[in-house]
């Protein structure tokens, strides 16, 4: 599915981007979905606590980005995205982690991910978000210099 833009290369208003959250830190989902949920064009609707969760939920609502968490109780960033992915081939998929490694984000990456950004930095999970939509990808800048 192609998204509108508009001049700025913010999603055009009238078709929002919609977010699915995964994550199993229930503080971290709520205080994300807010953030999303401010930002120009995007929409989060959707939360999942758990791979298995997310797989459900993406059959009901087949979201445009999910933001997932590396480690899950129940699975990883790497085998979930490929599990997303396969239900959803457009889905453009975006690991938000607590793992300041470029190896977890290389591994993410080579797995399908467009992006892989630290928890903790919501300016860059704004234009993670902008540049994962646009079909680029994103590397946290921290670990840029690696």
């Amino acid at each position: 599915m192609t998204h509108l833009h508009n001049p700025e290369g913010r999603p055009d208003s009238a078709r929002q981007v919609q977010v699915l959250i995964v994550d199993d830190h229930r503080s971290f989902r709520e205080k994300l979905q807010l953030f999303i949920n401010t930002l120009d064009g995007y929409a989060c609707s959707r939360t999942a606590s758990s791979g298995k969760a997310a797989l459900d939920t993406i059959r009901d609502c087949a979201p445009d980005v999910a933001l997932i968490d590396y480690s899950l109780p129940d699975s990883d960033a790497i085998k979930l995205i490929r599990q997303l992915t396969r239900e959803v081939p457009r889905l453009r998929c975006l690991v938000v982690s607590g793992h300041n490694d470029s190896s977890f984000a290389r591994r993410a990456l080579d797995q399908g991910a467009l992006g892989y950004v630290i928890k903790g930095e919501p300016l860059e999970l704004k234009d993670a978000l902008a540049a994962v939509m646009a079909g680029r990808i994103y590397l946290a800048k921290v670990l840029r210099t690696e």
